[in-house]
């Protein structure tokens, strides 16, 4: 894992701001770390992110979001980037419905992630300075084993950097609750690390799902089709050889909406063995990265619909803060109730499950179309391409 700026420099061009952040990520603890076949994927040669704009802002965390994730650091405001619902915190559990529980047994991830939950926690990147405590383990399991009512477990936090033992631990307990019928194990090293995907490790894997009783799976964050490659493949089929299914989840963000390019990632995926889950929007606390919801729609309407149907499996959803995933194509989950003065559309959402939790309905203001078109329109697109996007609610 490269970690360090000036060894960074001697691989790849930066800008100015990608030091500045990298500098920054570094001294305030902020996860951060690339490795050699990561970088490989970059366009080394080149720092104006012409060609590589959508893996490099995968490797290299922007400047304005690392300058917010300090601030919240300082102030440990955990309600400034999610809302979820928790249960005690010292067993690292969320629940976010009925039957499924998220359960992060470690503070680390593979490497710094723009889009994932509670950034600030996390001290490091594909790195094991924060030993699993088999304490928290036990405590968890404890309290699966209360809660009949859950029977998915999603562990999150990428236990798949630990070695195999350790990963042993973790799932040899969840698998002793009765109720528990699927594991799904949340990681992104078949994108950033394929090589770990070993024989051990699939074996390890596999040797837990027992059909009819237990699933095991694997969840991924592949986010362009630049990072679907040979050793990708490789790795995934080695793992549905074996029987573990893997699933992907992907963001829209400003880097992967232009036209087509969703559409060119799902279906690089389904060739190499992996099923497209859900597509999310980008968070409220990123607007620079942010799509608009119409553009979320639009893709899935007109672009997704020229694929065959089993390469365009995925859902395009909002995720709502303390309460989960909303389905865009659900047009009765969602209203447009205002346009503001500069362009920006106000969304009230209806949760079919809100009654569950007791919730209030949601209401959120959209990125302006304009606005993204514009940004498009830097990057060399056409936005009369785009212009069925003011139809779509």
């Amino acid at each position: 894992m490269i970690r360090d700026l000036k060894e960074l420099e001697s691989f790849t061009k930066l800008t100015e701001k990608e030091k500045e952040s990298i500098q920054l990520a570094n001294e305030h603890q902020i996860p951060f770390g690339i490795t050699p076949y990561y970088l490989s994927l970059l366009d080394l040669s080149d720092s104006s992110t012409k060609n590589d704009h959508a893996i490099r802002n995968q490797a290299f965390p922007p400047l304005h979001y690392i300058k917010r994730l300090i601030q919240i650091k300082k102030h440990q405001n955990t309600e400034l980037l999610t809302k979820s619902k928790r249960t005690p915190e010292e067993i690292s559990i969320r629940r976010g419905y009925p039957m499924i529980a998220i359960f992060k047994p470690i503070s680390t991830h593979t490497q710094y992630c723009l889009y994932g939950e509670r950034n600030w926690e996390m001290n490091d990147a594909l790195g094991k300075k924060k030993p699993v405590q088999m304490e928290k383990i036990e405590r968890a399991v404890r309290w699966f084993k209360r809660h009949t009512e859950v029977t998915e477990v999603l562990i999150a936090g990428d236990i798949v950097i630990f070695d195999d033992d350790i990963i042993e631990e973790i799932l040899s307990h969840l698998a002793d609750i009765p109720h528990i019928q699927r594991i799904r194990v949340s990681t992104r090293i078949p994108v950033i690390l394929p090589s770990r995907i070993t024989d051990s490790l699939v074996h390890l894997l596999s040797s837990y799902q027992i059909t009819g009783r237990r699933e095991i799976s694997l969840m991924t964050h592949f986010e362009h089709a630049s990072e679907v490659t040979l050793e990708a493949m490789e790795a995934v089929q080695k793992l549905r050889k074996a029987g573990v299914h893997v699933y992907n989840q992907s963001i829209y963000t400003i880097d992967n909406a232009r036209r087509f390019e969703m559409a060119a990632l799902r279906k690089q995926l389904r060739l190499i063995g992996v099923d497209p889950y859900y597509s999310f929007n980008a968070k409220k606390d990123i607007p620079q990265e942010r799509v608009p919801i119409a553009r979320m729609i639009q893709e899935q309407n007109e672009e997704s619909r020229l694929a065959p149907g089993i390469d365009r499996e995925d859902e395009a959803v909002f995720n709502i803060p303390g309460i989960g995933k909303n389905y865009l194509r659900a047009s009765q989950e969602h209203e447009l109730i205002m346009i503001l003065a500069d362009g920006s559309r106000v969304y009230e959402f209806y949760p079919s499950d809100a009654h569950l939790f007791r919730q209030k309905t949601f209401l959120y203001r959209d990125v302006p179309i304009y606005t993204f078109l514009k940004e498009l329109e830097k990057r060399g697109e056409n936005i009369k391409d785009y212009q069925s996007i003011w139809y779509y609610y």
